[in-house]
C-alpha cells in the first residue's frame, strides 16, 4: 500500500498506479477518524488498514482532522473529489469515507437541552433538532454516491458509524487549535448519570439513519461499528479511539473490503 516518498498525494498515487497497473485505485477521504492528527497519524484507519491487509492498493489520501462531513461535500473539497472522479487516468474503483460525527457532535447545544426534572436521558434530548441535523448529515451522504453515479458509476463506496463515546471531559493534544473537550460543555447542567445514555441516543439515531439510508444505495456500503469500542479503555478522549480502538475498527472494516476485494486483499 506504499505509495513512494514524495509528500504530494497525487503524485505518490500515480507513481503507485504506474508501478501497479492491477492494484485497487483507492480514494481516501475523512475526519480524525482517518486522519487522527500529528505524530500519532499511524493510528488511525486507513494506517491500521495497511497494517492489518498488507493490500494491494494504490492510495489517493485527502482525508483532514477536524473536518465535518459538510465541509467535504461543499466548495473546493467538493470539486476536487468532482474532479478526481472525473479523472479516467485515476478510475477510482474504492472511495473510503469517514464523515458525519462532527457535524453531529457540533450540533450537541442545539439537540441537548437541560430540563428541570428530567427522569431519563431522552428527557434532556430535543428530538425535533436531532432528527433535523441527522436528515442532514445523512443527505451529504446521499449527495456523495449521487456525485459518485455521475462520475465514476462504479466506484464502491464504503463508510462507518461511529460508536458510543464517554463523555468524560477529556481533551486530546496533537489537534491544532481545537482540542476539546467537544461533548462534556453541552452537557454541563445535566445529571452526570444520564451523560452517556445521551450520547447514545444521539449516536444511535445518526447511526440509524446512515444505515438505512445506506441501503437504498447501489455500491454503496455502511459498516455500522457500534458496539467495537464498548469499553472506555478504547477511548482516548472524548471522540477519538485509542490506538487499540483504532484497529478495533479497522478490523471490522477489513472484513468488509476483503468480502468485496478477496483478490486485492
Amino acid at each position: 500500500m506504499s505509495n513512494g516518498t514524495t509528500s504530494n498525494p497525487w503524485v505518490r498515487f500515480a507513481r503507485t498506479v504506474h508501478r501497479h497497473p492491477d492494484w485497487l485505485r483507492v480514494y481516501v477521504e475523512g475526519d480524525s477518524w482517518f486522519a487522527f492528527p500529528g505524530l500519532f497519524n499511524r493510528t488511525s484507519i486507513p494506517n491500521w488498514l495497511v497494517k492489518l491487509m498488507g493490500a494491494k492498493f494504490a492510495v489517493y489520501r485527502v482525508d483532514e482532522a477536524g473536518d465535518t462531513a459538510a465541509d467535504m461535500l461543499s466548495g473546493r473539497q467538493r470539486r476536487q473529489l468532482r474532479d478526481r472522479l472525473k479523472n479516467d487516468n485515476a478510475d477510482f474503483q474504492l472511495l473510503l469515507f469517514s464523515g458525519g460525527g462532527n457535524d453531529v457532535i457540533d450540533e450537541l447545544k442545539t439537540i441537548v437541552r437541560p430540563v428541570p426534572g428530567g427522569v431519563d436521558a431522552s428527557s434532556f434530548i430535543d428530538f425535533a433538532a436531532l432528527r433535523q441535523t441527522v436528515d442532514r448529515v445523512v443527505a451529504y451522504h446521499i449527495d456523495l454516491a449521487d456525485l459518485r453515479d455521475r462520475y465514476r458509476r462504479d466506484c464502491q463506496i464504503v463508510t462507518h458509524t461511529y460508536d458510543i463515546p464517554f463523555p468524560d471531559g477529556r481533551k486530546v493534544k496533537k489537534l491544532g487549535t481545537r482540542k476539546g473537550p467537544w461533548i462534556k460543555p453541552a452537557l454541563k447542567d445535566i445529571p452526570k448519570k444520564f451523560h452517556r445514555g445521551i450520547i447514545r441516543i444521539v449516536m444511535d439515531q445518526f447511526a440509524d439513519g446512515l444505515v438505512s439510508a445506506g441501503g437504498g444505495l447501489r455500491k454503496f456500503t455502511v459498516v455500522d461499528t457500534r458496539g467495537t469500542l464498548a469499553k472506555q479503555k478504547f477511548w482516548g478522549d472524548e471522540i477519538h479511539p485509542t490506538s487499540r480502538g483504532f484497529e478495533k475498527i479497522a478490523k471490522k472494516m477489513r472484513d468488509e473490503l476483503h468480502r468485496q476485494y478477496p483478490k486485492h486483499i
